[in-house]
């Protein structure tokens, strides 16, 4: 099944309910261009359905497997991918697994492509800009939040251990392709902080300078969708039950497509600083600074009518209603507000400066209500 939003995305997305070796091989025959393509296949080996999947890929092509993906790749996983690319004259990619699997994927092809390191296309001022994509790729989420099978952004660690985004239509996947089982494996844990990503995705979007009647548009949809699931697909990791996860993982590529939009923007860039220091997953991150970034935003007039109209279709009466629902489910999947729930002791004097490099974010900068150090102090 082809998903309609793909319409407003330039990665074509396709949902498999199930694993066919037929539909599989037009997939990469199609998407490579090649009769008889090389595939690197990269993937989280903690996703057990995926081995269904390298069988179905390695019964017809030439298949590398490679799954030593880390969190928020660093500059050498990158490197050392794109080397993989060059020697093994690789003509596709296919990553199966979370963000950082995603992730991973789409840079390799970029580095592969305009050669160097990915150290050089970090940071505001790169040595290099993306130029073009070695090879095409394909990618599958087996978590429920990321967006990043759809988006043209990638997180990476720089070999100074800071995290950066980087942004390039060349980052964008050529096709997704959702496969419901790959979630169904995720624990609580997971189920809940890539929940919340993808509920601040298709948040922000609403706060955003960016946004238009379109983006308002997919967002508020979206954000209907993920607050009706999200808290059946962490009961469902609770429990070993599948309810809620298909409808989640649907909803977050919708909301990947939303910011792909957009761009994030406040929560996004406070989170960086916990994940960069603390090493606080991306989704509990932004969960931390969820409702605080919330109460600035609705200030503007404009973003607490975007906010109402959301309340109203989930049966709220006000924006302030939703919100402490959205807190109780928070509280619920055990994700932090405070230091002490991440074990942190703070020290405002000596680590504030952390926190207060964000207004230099771009993504800060995207969100419609300018913040001060007063507000990120509070």
């Amino acid at each position: 099944m082809q998903l309609i939003e793909n319409i407003l995305s330039p990665t074509r997305i396709y949902l498999f309910e199930h694993l066919n070796k037929e539909d599989i091989a037009k997939t990469i025959i199609y998407t490579s261009g090649k009769i008889s393509p090389v595939i690197l296949f990269l993937h989280d080996p903690r996703v057990k359905t995926v081995e269904t999947l390298i069988e179905l890929i390695s019964s017809k092509f030439e298949i590398t497997t490679y799954s030593e993906i880390s969190p928020d790749p660093p500059v050498e996983q990158i490197d050392r991918i794109a080397d993989i690319i060059q020697k093994k004259k690789i003509n596709l990619v296919w990553a199966a697994g979370g963000g950082s699997t995603m992730d991973t994927a789409k840079a390799a092809s970029v580095v592969a492509a305009g050669g160097g390191s990915l150290e050089e296309y970090l940071g505001n001022n790169p040595e290099r800009i993306p130029e073009g994509k070695k090879v095409p790729v394909i990618c599958s989420p087996s978590t429920a939040g990321t967006g990043a099978e759809v988006t043209k952004f990638g997180v990476y660690t720089s070999n100074s251990g800071r995290k950066y985004t980087l942004a390039s239509q060349f980052l964008q996947p050529d096709v997704a392709v959702l496969f419901p089982q790959f979630t169904y494996s995720m624990p609580p844990s997971v189920t809940a902080s890539t929940a919340f990503d993808a509920l601040t995705h298709v948040i922000e979007p609403l706060w955003n300078k960016n946004a238009t009647p379109i983006t308002d548009h997919i967002a508020t949809d979206t954000t209907v969708k993920i607050l009706s699931t999200m808290e059946k697909a962490y009961n469902s990791s609770l429990s070993g039950e599948i309810e809620g996860r298909k409808e989640m993982l649907i909803a977050a590529t919708l909301a990947g497509i939303t910011f792909n939009l957009t761009g994030t923007a406040a929560i996004h860039a406070l989170s960086f600083p916990l994940s960069e220091i603390w090493h606080i997953p991306h989704g509990a991150a932004c969960a931390f600074f969820f409702e605080d970034v919330w109460k600035i935003n609705i200030r503007n007039k404009n973003v607490r009518e975007k906010l109402k109209k959301i309340a109203l279709k989930l049966n709220f009466k006000t924006e302030e209603e939703l919100l402490t629902r959205i807190v109780k489910i928070k509280e619920k999947m055990n994700l932090p507000s405070k230091f002490s729930d991440i074990k942190v002791q703070f020290d405002p004097e000596k680590q504030m400066s952390y926190f207060y490099d964000t207004l230099n974010d771009p993504k800060m900068k995207n969100n419609v209500i300018p913040f001060s150090k007063e507000d990120i102090k509070k």
